[in-house]
């Protein structure tokens, strides 16, 4: 039997955190064969999408998961990442503003901001 959701994005999480994108993203793809609507398992397939320079990647599955999670500051701000990272510094920007409206405190999406404004 298949442990919780939770559990597998947490197993998920950490073979991220130890650099090892390739687990990560199977752990991932699998949690989300079994509930494709799950926006965290997109938002970590966005995540290994981004640690590889999968740029167009890393927009399909951000984008999947705002779809289905419009409220989650990591989803807009991995999408701005993805956008930023290929000179979008308009769109990056616009996520950015966004996740910083959710989440006012996220740094990431602070500092990320002041970056493509040019401040």
């Amino acid at each position: 039997a298949n442990p919780e959701p939770n559990a597998r994005l947490l197993e998920a999480w950490c073979y991220f955190r130890l650099r090892d994108i390739e687990k990560a993203r199977n752990t991932f793809t699998a949690l989300n064969s079994d509930l494709p609507d799950l926006a965290a398992a997109h938002n970590g397939l966005g995540y290994c999408a981004l640690r590889v320079n999968d740029l167009k990647e890393a927009e399909k599955q951000f984008s999947t998961a705002l779809k289905a999670n419009s409220e989650d500051a990591s989803n807009l701000v991995g999408l701005g990442i993805a956008y930023q990272r290929q000179g979008k510094n308009a769109e990056a920007a616009k996520y950015f503003a966004e996740a910083l409206k959710i989440q006012p405190d996220n740094a990431e999406g602070k500092e990320l901001l002041a970056k493509v404004s040019g401040r």
